[in-house]
C-alpha cells in the first residue's frame, strides 16, 4: 500500500493533467498508473481502445516478465 500511494497521487487519477505544472505533468506523462487510468476513461467513456491500452499494457508485461520467475524462484526455494 505504501508503495503505490506516491505514485497514485503523481498521477492523472484525481486531476488532470493539463491543469498540472510542467515538472508535474512531464512526471504525469510517464507514469504508468496515468496510462491505466487514461485508457479505462477512453475504454468506458468512448468504447475504444487507444495508445494508453498499448502502454499499460506493456508495463503490465514487462513486470510480469521480471517478477514472475523471481518469485516462482523464490518459492521453489522455500519449498525445498
Amino acid at each position: 500500500m505504501m508503495i503505490m500511494m506516491p505514485p497514485t497521487f503523481l498521477s492523472s487519477t484525481f486531476v488532470p493533467a493539463e491543469t498540472m505544472i510542467p515538472i508535474m505533468k512531464g512526471i504525469t506523462n510517464i507514469n504508468p498508473i496515468s496510462h491505466l487510468v487514461d485508457a479505462s476513461r477512453q475504454l468506458l467513456d468512448y468504447c475504444t481502445i487507444d495508445a494508453n491500452f498499448g502502454w499499460t499494457f506493456l508495463c503490465v508485461s514487462v513486470i510480469f516478465i521480471i517478477f514472475a520467475p523471481l518469485t516462482m524462484r523464490a518459492y521453489w526455494k522455500k519449498t525445498k
